[in-house]
């Protein structure tokens, strides 16, 4: 992997020195460009500039990172409700933004969902830094990790500067004429090289993750990477010639070198912990104290906030819709072959687990049962493909098609019933508003979507794009059956016994309750661990944002005490078709 010791890579590298192809999102076989947005949903809003912005730096941490989890992606949203030298969904400046983001830090996503609205609307609803919701009771987190940057600046223009600082630093930001962008040329799995001249200003905010030439026509082209969804171009990529200023896309670049503020967030390990460690210390005097603060605490929190209430509905004969075609890894995977650990956040030292969601704001919406769902076959499709792309799917679009609900829960076997007869477009189709619509008439408008620029017509349904379907379903029960589930074809659902203690007390390490409250929460299982001190564990995610738990995952007692995690779980086989 390239590295600099200059602030500056263009005054000290060579071009001789960079390879003839360079793509941050297939860099050695990985994938280190986060997750693709789209600025147009569920209303237009001129947000390109903070998108581009956002990503930027998000792919830039992960390059620091060397792609390990978790996924850290920044929330657009921010910016557009608190940079106010900038006129939100109308336009931004790359300077100004950088400048916000270094002066003032940014969260991520799961603390500030993007909401296509900007603070210059009379009507704009602007959010906390970061927010979560109980009910009727929203409120800012006593904690949440923060972002910033240690510099910034502009490139020049010149071709092997823009290719120098890429390759050695991270993609970058640039400027262009997006109206040639917008022809109807520009279809669904475009996979030739944009040539198209334009005269006139840049109106439109893009990023360059790569560069390359091509082997049939030996034309360089850039990589150019869009926010107006995964439908557009190649998933939101697109070629454009290089050398020429095509589209003007050398006209105006920008960088950010991120500071690293991650190193001490929590996460989750297959391994023993300072937490473990600690655990070690402890005796039945600290733990009574210990388990009288947890008490009080949550006591606290409910009074303030109000009872967790869960959305896990169980669905009435949903067992007898089982469709299995292959012998069940439960069924030819010996209990022996099964290693102590195994986790899909960290296999050889790859991430292969989708970004994690606040399925709570910007209002209250018991999704879970959805988010736990599309989860699962998210991080199923990341192993399919090696993460190349990685990808996350619609919960919205299940809201919108009636089913299950925010106000009365659903469970993810209907989900995934759903994704088999339908098939879930990706999150750029529908973004997650955690709300109901009006009606569930699951139209095309409903699963897909596009909305044009101010004045220019109503939004409209978006017809091609990768549908996920699922070719087998089932249900699976027992930890030696989940093991072999997971550790053969992914991540899986289950539904846990979630009460107050668990939705306010916990703070990380290994969970063990004695509860047997009745299955009300649906959670994503991603694999399982051991320690001397509490023996083998689940590790798991759920959807209630990053600042919770061991940044949004969990990790629970196997065997017993474990919030009936074991009882109730579902799997499935995702594939794509395309539309």
């Amino acid at each position: 992997m390239p590295s600099a010791d200059s602030k500056y890579p263009f005054e000290i590298l060579s071009k001789d020195d960079l390879p003839e192809n360079w793509d941050w999102s297939n860099a050695n076989g990985v994938d280190y460009v986060t997750r693709m947005r789209n600025q147009h949903i569920p209303q237009y809003c001129g947000s390109c500039w903070a998108h581009s912005v956002t990503s930027m730096i998000s792919d830039r941490i992960a390059i620091m990172r060397k792609g390990a989890f978790p996924e850290i992606d920044l929330s657009p949203q921010v910016l557009l409700d608190y940079d106010m030298e900038d006129m939100g969904c109308h336009g931004g400046d790359y300077m100004t933004a950088l400048g916000w983001v270094k002066d003032n830090g940014i969260t991520d996503e799961s603390c500030s969902q993007y909401r296509a609205q900007g603070h210059e609307e009379d009507n704009n609803n602007k959010q906390p830094l970061c927010k979560d919701c109980v009910g009727e009771k929203c409120f800012t987190p006593e904690n949440y990790f923060t972002y910033t940057i240690e510099e910034y600046g502009a490139l020049p223009y010149d071709e092997a500067a823009l290719m120098k600082e890429i390759y050695t630093r991270g993609p970058i930001s640039c400027t262009v004429n997006a109206s040639p962008l917008e022809e109807k040329d520009v279809t669904r799995k475009y996979q030739g090289v944009w040539t198209t001249e334009v005269q006139g200003g840049s109106n439109h905010a893009i990023m360059l993750t790569g560069y390359g030439v091509d082997k049939d026509t030996g034309m360089k082209y850039w990589i150019l990477r869009n926010s107006w969804g995964e439908y557009w171009a190649n998933d939101g990529f697109l070629k454009v010639e290089r050398g020429k200023n095509v589209i003007n896309i050398e006209d105006s670049c920008f960088y950010a070198v991120p500071k690293n503020t991650w190193e001490n967030q929590p996460v989750p390990k297959v391994s023993i912990t300072l937490f473990d460690r600690l655990n070690d210390l402890k005796n039945s005097l600290y733990d009574t104290l210990m388990n009288l603060k947890r008490k009080e605490y949550v006591a606290e929190q409910v009074a303030k906030f109000g009872s967790f209430k869960g959305s896990f509905k169980k669905s009435l004969g949903a067992a007898k819709d089982e469709v299995v075609k292959h012998t069940r890894p439960q069924d030819y995977v010996k209990s022996s072959d099964l290693p102590e650990s195994h986790w899909w956040g960290n296999i050889n030292g790859t991430n292969y687990l989708s970004w994690t969601v606040n399925q709570h704001i910007p209002s209250y919406c018991g999704s879970c049962w959805a988010q736990a769902a599309v989860g699962s076959m998210s991080d199923r499709v990341n192993i399919q493909n090696k993460n190349v792309p990685r990808v996350f799917m619609s919960v919205q679009t299940l809201l919108n098609c009636g089913v299950g609900s925010c106000t009365e829960g659903g469970e993810p076997y209907d989900a995934f019933t759903f994704a088999r007869d339908h098939g879930i477009p990706a999150y750029g189709c529908q973004s997650y508003t955690a709300s109901d619509p009006a009606e569930t008439t699951c139209s095309d408008m409903q699963k897909c979507l596009d909305c044009p620029f101010f004045g220019e017509g109503p939004c409209h349904a978006v017809k091609s794009y990768t549908n996920w379907r699922v070719s087998e379903q089932g249900r699976v029960n027992g930890a030696d059956n989940m093991k072999k589930e997971i550790y053969a074809r992914g991540p899986i659902s289950c539904g846990v016994a979630a009460d107050d203690d668990f939705y306010f007390g916990y703070k990380g390490g290994v969970y063990s309750s004695d509860s047997d409250e009745q299955i009300d929460h649906a959670i994503t299982v991603t694999g399982w661990g051991k320690n001397d001190t509490d023996g083998e564990y689940w590790i798991v995610r759920n959807s209630w944002g990053t600042y919770w738990g061991e940044n949004g995952y969990f990790r629970i007692k196997m065997h017993e005490k474990n919030l009936r995690i074991e009882e109730d779980c579902a799997w499935a086989v995702p594939y794509a078709e395309e539309l």
